[in-house]
Formats: structure tokens, C-alpha cells, sequence
């Protein structure tokens, strides 16, 4: 397993793809920063980005980078190489694994991106400006300070960044089904309005369902940041292993369907 993980990381951190998702990122927030009032520092551009859609779209991107692992995968006939030499299960695992951190990782170095750009402009972040109610509904509200506020961002974007690695695994998933590079970039977007809108507003479900207010920068959840960080970490295992076990399930029906054509011919 430890083996077919660094495979798949070395995989994900040389491919041009993942650099693409990171400078989407940082491109989109920094021109989504422009939508509300005069930007007075990094942090309010950033504050503000969390409630346009520039936030949303930005979770396409995190499937840029290795999304499509399982298209590729069947493009280059890899899976036959999997079926005679290798396991199945940990190359699922794995797969499923690296598509979670690379939205995770897209998503911090894109923010950080966007922000070392405003900073170019702007300061970090200006105290005055900041009322508490900002610091009190933030999960990472205790480090919007000026010694402190680069923390934070890394901290909130990664934060965010569980939700976009959430998508990247659920877009791979569904790329198993319809074999399709932009499908598997679209499917993040549209996945996250049936996530928010349909399960929380049609069905009416309580907040700690709300995958918005769970990862969203600018929530606190439950009021507490502790208690805050362990359910995101918990919502986003659960999705792995559901997912995971899902992955593993189609690609031995894709993989046994390509061994039966095989033998046939």
C-alpha cells in the first residue's frame, strides 16, 4: 500500500495538471475579491470570496489534478498491469486516497497563491477593520491576527480544501461510469448544489449536515473550534471509506469485464 502511495503522490505533485487547479485558484479568488466593497487587506478579499461563487467554482479545480486518475489509467491499459502483478485493493485505496490530499493540496497552494499575489497590493490584514463577530464565527477565528493571519489562511484553506478533496473522489467515482475529463471537472460543481441545496434546503436537514457550513471559511459550526475540526475530519473519513469501498467494487467489474473480452478474442 505504502508503495502505491507514493507512486500516486509522486504522480500527482509532477503532473502539470495539479499546478493548473492551484493557479485556477489562485486567479479565480483573486479576481472573485473584486465583486464586494474596496479590498482593504488579503484577509477581507478572502473573507469576502467566501460568499460569491468564485468559492464554489473553485472546487472544480481541485479535481483538475488527479480526478481523472481513472481514465488515464484505462487509456494507457494500466489496469491489466494491476489485474498480473499488482493488488486491486491497494491500488483502489491508493487511488482513492491521493484523489482526497490532491484536492486538499490544490486548494492550499492556490490560496496561497492568491494571497502572496494581493499582498503585492494590499497588507495581510488590517485589526481595525475586523470585528469580532469575524473571529467568533471562524473555526480558525483565533488566528486572524497580524502575527498570525498567514496561519490562517494555510489552516482555512486546507480546511476548505477537505471538501474539494471530498468532490475529486466522488468526480473519480463517477468517471468509472462516464469516462469523460470535463465531466469529472463539472461534476464537482454540480455535485456540491445537490450536497447543499438538495440535502439541506429541499429535505430540510439540520446544519451539521450543510457541507457549506461544515468546510465553508467563515463558519464555525458548532462554536468550538476543536469540536469543529474533528467532525470535518470525521465527515471527510466517512466519505473515503464510503467511496473507497464503491471505487474498489466498479473497478473489479471493470477490470473482470476487460478479462472477459480478452478471453474471448
Amino acid at each position: 500500500m505504502v508503495r502505491y502511495l507514493k507512486m500516486d503522490i509522486y504522480r500527482m505533485i509532477t503532473s502539470w495538471q495539479f499546478y493548473v487547479g492551484a493557479i485556477g485558484i489562485g486567479f479565480l479568488y483573486l479576481f472573485g475579491g473584486y465583486q464586494g466593497r474596496y479590498i482593504q487587506s488579503v484577509y477581507s478579499s478572502y473573507f469576502y470570496n467566501g460568499f460569491f461563487s468564485t468559492a464554489i467554482m473553485a472546487y472544480a479545480f481541485c479535481c483538475i489534478s488527479f480526478a481523472g486518475c481513472f481514465i488515464e489509467d484505462s487509456e494507457y491499459h494500466y489496469w491489466n498491469q494491476v489485474v498480473q502483478k499488482g493488488s486491486l485493493r491497494c491500488y483502489a485505496w491508493s487511488k482513492t486516497i491521493t484523489c482526497f490530499l490532491s484536492g486538499v493540496c490544490t486548494m492550499v497552494l492556490g490560496i496561497l497563491l492568491f494571497v502572496f499575489m494581493l499582498r503585492l497590493r494590499v497588507p495581510f490584514l488590517q485589526e481595525e477593520y475586523i470585528v469580532g463577530g469575524q473571529r467568533e464565527g471562524d473555526t480558525f477565528g483565533f488566528l486572524i491576527y497580524s502575527d498570525t493571519v498567514l496561519l490562517y489562511f494555510i489552516c482555512s484553506a486546507a480546511f476548505c480544501g477537505m471538501l474539494g478533496g471530498i468532490l475529486a473522489v466522488v468526480s473519480a467515482y463517477l468517471s468509472l461510469y462516464e469516462k469523460n475529463r470535463l465531466f469529472t471537472i463539472c461534476i464537482a460543481v454540480v455535485g456540491f448544489y445537490f450536497l447543499e441545496n438538495f440535502l439541506t434546503s429541499n429535505l430540510d436537514l439540520p446544519e451539521f449536515f450543510n457541507i457549506w457550513v461544515i468546510y465553508g471559511a467563515g463558519y464555525s459550526l458548532f462554536g468550538n473550534s476543536c469540536q469543529n475540526i474533528v467532525y470535518a475530519i470525521f465527515v471527510a473519513i466517512l466519505f473515503i471509506c464510503v467511496f473507497g469501498f464503491f471505487i474498489e467494487k466498479k473497478l473489479k467489474e471493470e477490470i473482470r469485464g476487460l478479462g472477459d473480452k480478452a478471453r474471448a478474442n
